[in-house]
């Protein structure tokens, strides 16, 4: 057993998976478990251990493991912690299409002009409104700025 409590290895697995993808990982009799968990900024450790990963015939489904469970450590499937971390993240990540137009909001006009359109009145209206408030705002402060000095 690793000195690293509370990890899931690749290795050892029981009799209750008897058809597992372990089984024909390059890791299972790797006698230097360290191999798999190295801090986050040791880039030559990390490197030995894809390397490995790179030629074995089971990646993917280590990788799907890992996947699946966030809180496994170390490198699976090829990838490290913050790797997994960004990949889970797109995974789970909406798809991007069109912004929806908020319609009547300063905003809506920005939306509509960075789709290249025309904004809609509503939205002219309420970017126009929104600019005057700013002015007025703009135009206050320096007043009190000038009447302090």
């Amino acid at each position: 057993m690793p000195a690293h409590k509370g990890y899931i290895r690749a290795t050892p697995h029981g009799p209750d998976r008897p058809d597992d993808w372990r089984d024909r990982a390059e890791c299972k009799d790797d006698p230097i478990p360290d191999l798999w968990f190295v801090p986050p900024g040791d880039r030559h450790g990390i490197a030995a251990a894809k390397a490995i990963c790179r030629r074995c015939p089971v990646a993917a489904e280590c990788l799907a493991e890992a996947l699946a469970n966030p809180h496994i450590v170390g490198v699976w499937g090829g990838l490290d912690e913050q790797q997994r971390a960004r990949l889970h993240k797109e995974r789970k990540a909406p798809p991007t299409g069109p912004k929806e137009i908020k319609h009547g909001t300063p905003g809506g006009a920005r939306t509509h002009r960075k789709r290249g359109e025309e904004p809609c009145d509503r939205c002219t209206a309420a970017a126009k409104a929104s600019n005057a408030r700013y002015q007025q705002r703009k135009t206050a402060k320096r007043r009190i700025e000038r009447a302090r000095a």
